[in-house]
């Protein structure tokens, strides 16, 4: 097939002057290689595309593929529904009245983008404190919510609604110098040494964080690949914090690649599953 390859670079914005935080969910020269490698590999004819304008300047110009492995995030907006309540301003941090710990993050950020130890807020000064940073440093609306206070997982889903499958569930385990309490950008972007991924066994707690990953994949009609993101509350129950339906896959680095790797599939065997898994889809249509 011809496939066209489309992606933000994070060199590309850099050059255009965005700082560090808001390029970190771009992807960097290496992960594209590796892409067009992978599919290249597989017997297919790639092309690079780059961001959605130069897309939107070659469907102009006529040209034409068989399929867009896609991987752009966009530099700004809303790419899913967030729950209650969003803050706003100062005024309205003060006026959250749920209960103590909370935790407050960007509504529309990924990559743990302004995520730090103080996003686990223990007081309502805190609160308020934290909300305006992260207004003032994002300018989008910051998500408030209960803070759960059990294990973390990540699960990478392979398909789209009822052929979707959860390929493997990593754990996070934060260590001995990790934010402690958060995934924070810290631990995520320097996460060695600090931070480790641990498949988790099969057993009744990987079948019911796997189905309520499942369920939100399924319900929100992500398509092909990515991750879910659930951490257990305080009665130990599994809940959905956050939907990754553009998972990084940088090799030895993002976390779909690596479960991937623990299970046993190759990184080329990952990027044709994800190609056979939209294929199926567009045949189906």
């Amino acid at each position: 097939m011809r496939v066209g390859l489309t992606y933000d670079l994070k060199d590309d914005y850099l050059a255009l002057g965005l700082g560090e935080h808001e390029v970190a969910e771009f992807d960097c020269e290496e992960t594209i290689a590796a892409l067009e490698g992978a599919l290249t590999a597989l017997g297919h004819e790639v092309e690079r595309v780059g961001h959605v304008r130069a897309l939107a300047a070659r469907l102009v110009a006529g040209w034409r593929c068989d399929l867009v492995f896609n991987i752009a995030e966009g530099v700004t907006g809303f790419g899913r529904e967030s729950q209650v309540p969003l803050v706003t301003t100062a005024a309205e941090a003060a006026a959250v009245t749920l209960p103590l710990p909370l935790f407050a993050k960007p509504v529309a950020e990924g990559s743990s983008k302004g995520i730090t130890a103080k996003s686990l807020v223990r007081s309502r000064a805190a609160l308020v404190e934290v909300c305006g940073e992260l207004l003032e440093r994002y300018r989008q609306p910051v998500l408030v919510e209960e803070f759960l206070s059990g294990r973390e997982f990540t699960v990478g889903i392979l398909g789209t609604d009822g052929s979707a499958r959860a390929l493997a569930t990593l754990e996070v385990l934060l260590l001995g110098g990790a934010d402690q309490g958060v995934y924070s950008y810290r631990n995520k972007t320097q996460w060695q040494g600090i931070v480790d991924y641990r498949l988790l066994e099969a057993g009744s707690l990987r079948a019911e964080v796997e189905n309520v990953a499942l369920a939100t994949w399924r319900c929100l009609g992500c398509r092909d690949a990515g991750r879910v993101d659930v951490r257990l509350d305080g009665n130990g129950r599994a809940q959905m914090i956050e939907v990754n339906p553009l998972a990084g896959l940088m090799p030895g680095y993002s976390d779909l690649p690596i479960m991937a790797e623990l299970t046993g599939m190759s990184y080329g065997a990952l990027i044709g599953e994800i190609v056979r898994c939209a294929v199926a889809r567009l045949d189906a249509a």
